[in-house]
């Protein structure tokens, strides 16, 4: 299973092995096999995964992603209609607009019969590095971040290191900790992540005092940025953006990654670091023909809602 870190079994396993109980639907045709991740809230199924992931998607056996195959489509229309017919409702999120997986999700949902509602649900900055240098990458931020590394870069000492350290990570944790960030909810699945992955964490000193820190993975050439936190009273030294600048010349200049990804959310701040935007999608799909789906249809319909018609 390739691509983002969120669509790996190390993944899937490390959340069942945190507490979430896997729902995976498997539909099998000769060699060809399609999946889908999922699990029980409520009266719906959802994705498996969590406010840690950035993506999810349908998977597939073997080097050939879901919707390379012909009958991809006719599989996955097959594998929904049976699950219609038990789990009438699906709530479907994190869904990239550029994975033709979700292309393939929406045509099958329509080809099983599902009654669909879809909106974004969120936003993904990111920056292709298009064989850029940092230098190269740094002349086209916007002129006040520039003016800011300037004058603040020289106030911090940054350490970028490579490799997944346990004593390392005890400092990154008892930063954020000690930031204005919102408290983990499961700190120990994302350090068992860490552990796991490409790590490259970051720590930034001032006067030999650790005051921000942040956490990135590697995966296939893209830097996936996860976690960042810094000390509010060192705001005057404006580490975090001392910090990432840091980060993202090592991860330039060193490892040599061809993109950026800066996760969910539309923070102003990371359009300063990131080239352009995509949406993620949700779909809402409703096995309507089932019984036990009239009551959520009922209520649909209260909300005006109607048959969807292909995004373009």
């Amino acid at each position: 299973m390739g691509g983002a870190p969120f669509l790996q079994g190390r993944w899937f396993s490390l959340l069942e092995a945190h507490g979430y109980a896997p729902f995976v639907a498997i539909a099998e045709e000769g060699e060809r096999m399609l999946a889908l991740p999922l699990m029980q809230d409520g009266d719906a199924l959802v994705p498996l995964a969590n406010w840690y992931s950035f993506t999810w998607s349908p998977l597939a056996r073997g080097d050939i992603p879901p919707g390379g195959d012909a009958r991809d489509e006719d599989m996955l229309a097959a594998l929904l209609r049976d699950l219609g017919r038990k789990h009438p409702l699906l709530r479907l999120d994190r869904l990239a607009e550029e994975n033709t997986c979700t292309a393939l999700l929406e045509a099958a949902l329509r080809k099983a019969g599902f009654l669909c509602r879809q909106a974004v649900s969120d936003t993904n900055h990111y920056c292709p590095v298009e064989g850029r240098s940092y230098a190269q990458y740094l002349s086209r931020r916007p002129g006040r971040l520039r003016t800011t590394l300037k004058r603040k870069a020289k106030h911090l000492d940054c350490t970028i290191f490579t490799q997944y350290l346990p004593e390392i990570w005890r400092l990154y944790e008892e930063i954020y900790r000690a930031s204005a960030k919102v408290a983990e909810g499961k700190p120990a699945l994302l350090q068992a992540f860490a552990e796991q992955s490409e790590t490259r964490i970051g720590i930034g000193f001032y006067d030999n005092v650790p005051v921000a820190a942040q956490f990135w993975t590697l995966e296939n050439g893209v830097a996936y940025i996860h976690k960042l936190a810094h000390l509010d009273q060192a705001d005057r030294f404006s580490p975090g953006t001392v910090l990432t600048a840091a980060m993202m010349k090592h991860v330039i200049d060193e490892d040599c990654v061809t993109e950026f990804d800066f996760g969910t959310g539309d923070e102003a701040y990371k359009a300063d670091w990131m080239d352009a935007t995509r949406p993620r999608w949700s779909i809402s799909a409703l096995a309507w023909r089932q019984p036990a789906a009239w009551p959520i249809a009922l209520r649909w319909a209260a909300h005006k809602l109607v048959l969807p018609h292909r995004r373009s």
